[in-house]
């Protein structure tokens, strides 16, 4: 045992805190990060669904402005360009809806993904997950028995020796 190491025993000790304590605030930062995207994820959920909420409620008085204006039209106190500005917001509320729709399965899905749900699994899509053992087994019985491309790839490997 060395009577004078020059310090180097503390200055590892030191060094292995400092390592330590910064995974520390690095799980610490992750943790922060995940809670703030699984909050705002929730958050967007709630703001599509009102969204879809507000885009059907559009809907509605779009209809019946249109058939309101639609009889008028008929009538002939309404001319042909009223009744297709009121075909065209009543087309625009139903993009709005779709849209909306749209915005709360990108925000579900985010959510999922943000609480580390988003698998083949929990998604229950139909179709069998992917097994990576599974897969490597294949791939190295098959390689091994029928790939008949190997004496091709050592015949071009020889002529470049």
């Amino acid at each position: 045992m060395p009577i004078y190491n020059g310090g180097v025993l503390s200055s590892s000790i030191r060094s292995a805190a400092q390592i330590m304590e910064s995974r520390k605030a690095s799980t610490q930062n992750v943790m922060r990060q995940i809670r703030q995207s699984t909050a705002s994820s929730w958050a967007n959920i709630r703001v599509a669904r009102a969204s879809i909420t507000a885009a059907r409620l559009q809907i509605e008085a779009s209809e019946i402005a249109y058939d309101g204006i639609f009889e008028e039209t008929r009538l002939g106190s309404r001319t042909t360009l009223d009744l297709l500005d009121a075909e065209q917001e009543l087309l625009s509320a139903k993009s709005n809806l779709a849209s909306a729709q749209r915005d709360e399965y990108v925000a579900a899905l985010n959510l999922l993904s943000s609480m580390g749900l988003l698998t083949v699994n929990n998604l229950d899509l139909g179709i069998p997950a992917y097994d990576p053992e599974v897969n490597f087994k294949e791939v190295t019985s098959s390689a091994s028995t029928s790939f008949s491309g190997s004496r091709i790839l050592d015949a071009i490997g020889d002529r470049w020796k």
